[in-house]
């Protein structure tokens, strides 16, 4: 990071001051009509107070004029795509409606102290970089998305189970639209095939977006948010039925989006259905390790972020847990990644806005997704 970058994030009179300049900056060069306005005014206004006034007002306002034009195009260049501007970093909608959040590439420490509630042995902590920028699923894929890329929808959660039910005469008394609530009940390789599909649609193909399902380390670090407490909103427990449906708050799985985001946006990374991962099941190492994909070989993919039958600990950002690939549960879903590269990231960072380097930096190295069958299931029910 720059002097000038820790300049911007430290919150003081300096950064507060470039990043106004960033903002009229932009203003000022858009071309619109409101940037023409504050141009014409900023050059013309002493001359024309001068005439309104006294001659006194020429030389002390014309230099206030020029610093107002001077310091916002200096802080233009200055301060660019790293400045950051907001708390969020930079989202697309694809061809399906489906939102991705851009997560940056970054380090943590991956897995979980002893000392936390909950820790299990399979969660060493070492730290972890990871080298490429990715976008990730706001949400949970939805019945919906899966239904309308594949032309079926597995879940269980749907129709007659859904509903709610006379007691006494097993009738339908009111339906259930679950077009929002998260596929559940589907396979790893269905979860695969779903993201070839979804990347072989015509506007997929066109913006160059390539759906894959996230590492493991992809996802946690996604789910941490720069966090490095049980969960991403910190460690206490009794607040994780804002931000999550688990077995505490609810029997069913929820629609989509219904809790709070972590800091980058992301919603139901903690509870509602498990989520598959690209890696296979595997013994963390106990050095330094950069853009991990998990073992060559295995018997279980990885499952993460809990579910809604199940209770807080598994929801915990480091809990790990995973089944085998032909796995169906009825808490078990998926969400989207896709590899971004420079051009594509630069180009979203123009159309969306300059990337929180602050308080997003984040990221993730791709992973390929092919399956072998497996025998076992370790998916906590």
């Amino acid at each position: 990071m720059t002097p000038l970058s820790r300049s911007l994030l430290s919150g003081s009179r300096l950064s507060r001051l470039l990043l106004f300049g960033s903002r009229l900056s932009r203003l000022l060069l858009s071309g619109s009509r409101l940037s023409r306005l504050l141009l014409s005014g900023a050059l013309w206004m002493p001359a024309w107070l001068a005439r309104r006034s006294s001659r006194q007002a020429v030389p002390a306002l014309l230099p206030l004029a020029t610093m107002l034009v001077g310091w916002s195009l200096f802080a233009a260049l200055a301060v660019r795509p790293a400045v950051i501007e907001a708390a969020e970093p930079p989202t697309v909608t694809n061809s399906i409606g489906m939102k991705l959040v851009l997560i940056p590439q970054g380090r943590f420490t991956m897995g979980s102290p002893v000392e936390e509630e909950g820790s299990e042995d399979d969660e060493t902590p070492h730290p972890v970089t990871l080298t490429a920028d990715f976008y990730l699923g706001v949400t949970e894929v939805t019945q919906e998305q899966f239904r309308r890329v594949t032309g079926s929808n597995p879940s269980n959660y749907q129709g007659n189970k859904a509903a709610e039910l006379n007691p006494r005469t097993g009738r339908v008394v009111r339906a259930v639209d679950t077009a929002s609530y998260p596929v559940e009940n589907v396979t790893w390789p269905e979860a695969v095939e779903f993201c070839r599909k979804l990347s072989a649609l015509p506007g997929e193909q066109q913006s160059g977006r390539v759906y894959r399902l996230p590492t493991e380390a992809e996802w946690e670090y996604a789910c941490r948010a720069g966090s490095k407490t049980a969960y991403s909103f910190g460690p206490a427990v009794d607040k994780l039925a804002e931000h999550a449906w688990f077995d505490q708050n609810t029997k069913t799985p929820k629609p989509v989006g219904t809790r709070k985001p972590n800091a980058w946006g992301l919603h139901d990374m903690h509870g509602n259905v498990w989520e598959w991962c690209a890696d296979w099941m595997g013994d963390y190492p106990a050095t330094a390790v950069t853009a991990p994909s998990g073992p060559d070989k295995g018997t279980d993919r990885v499952v993460r972020g809990g579910g809604w039958d199940i209770d807080a600990a598994a929801c915990r950002s480091a809990y790990r847990d995973g089944g085998e690939p032909t796995t169906r549960l009825e808490s078990l879903g998926f969400r989207v990644a896709v590899t971004v590269k420079a051009a594509a990231v630069k180009a979203a960072a123009v159309k969306a806005g300059p990337v929180n380097a602050g308080s997003v930096k984040a990221g993730a190295a791709a992973a390929q997704t092919t399956g072998r069958p497996a025998a076992t299931t370790r998916v906590t029910k």
